[in-house]
């Protein structure tokens, strides 16, 4: 099946925006069951995501940012995983293919951006989590979002980087909030930042001066909405909604629209 997938965010401070932008990409997502989960004599499934094109932004002047997300996104633009039977675990089984893409794409990032400080954290910071891959895939919002579609469980746990505490995670719990066969099929979820107290320390010494009468309020909520058609599997759309606030002046929001396309929209 194949998906065109829009992000929409954007940030706001005094109720105007600071930070407008819109990206949108294509995924092919197979799924197959019945496969030997490793190391275990329980079945699971085989879920194949090939990224079909880089994500196009409606940003112009990027083009460093754009060029260097091409390569640092190549290594990973086809993933192969195994998932148990529950949707709560999962393994890529293709890590050597990544890493050895990886290795190949380093040089290139160094040929084309040098090896200056900042180019090289990152670098090691896309090596790390490629290494780590099948943990990062339960936390990234996108995968997620896919895996969630299949298994329609009653409860799920992921950890996302916090878009207005720098280096901050915040854990969600989405939790479906009606049967599993009913349509569409809702998940809401309210986030927990990993450390409030630097949060709070990073606006009150970033914005305070800034935002008046906005005194430091956390908040983080998320909902996703299936919509299936009878008897299939796949999802038609999924819609997923993010505000995380530190204030009520200040705050994020994002809604990213999974929506299944027909062959000739694709082609």
């Amino acid at each position: 099946m194949k998906y065109r997938i829009t992000t929409e965010s954007g940030i706001f401070l005094n109720d105007r925006f600071i930070y407008k932008g819109t990206a949108v990409q294509d995924w092919d997502i197979q799924l197959f069951g019945g496969i030997m989960m490793p190391y275990s004599y329980s079945k699971g499934y085989r879920l194949l995501i090939t990224c079909c094109n880089n994500p196009h932004t409606d940003f112009t002047g990027y083009n460093f940012f754009d060029q260097l997300s091409e390569l640092l996104n190549k290594p990973s633009e086809k993933l192969e995983i195994i998932l148990n039977s529950e949707l709560n675990y999962l393994t890529v089984k293709n890590q050597d293919e990544i890493l050895s893409v990886w290795n190949e794409t380093k040089e290139q990032i160094v040929d084309n951006f040098g090896t200056g400080e900042d180019i090289v954290a990152v670098m090691e910071e896309r090596e790390m989590a490629l290494k780590n891959i099948s943990d990062e895939m339960m936390d990234s919002l996108l995968h997620h979002i896919c895996i969630l579609s299949f298994g329609k469980r009653k409860k799920s746990q992921m950890n996302i980087p916090s878009v207005l505490s720098i280096e901050n995670q915040v854990l969600v719990e989405p939790i479906r909030m009606n049967g599993k066969q009913e349509n569409p099929v809702i998940y809401t979820g309210e986030g927990r930042l990993r450390d409030k107290s630097q949060a709070k320390k990073q606006y009150n010494e970033l914005l305070q001066g800034v935002i008046e009468n906005a005194k430091f309020n956390y908040a983080y909520d998320l909902s996703i909405e299936y919509s299936y058609r009878a008897d299939s599997l796949f999802m038609e759309k999924a819609v997923t909604k993010i505000k995380e606030q530190a204030s009520e002046k200040y705050y994020y929001e994002q809604t990213i629209l999974f929506e299944k396309l027909k062959e000739e929209e694709h082609e």
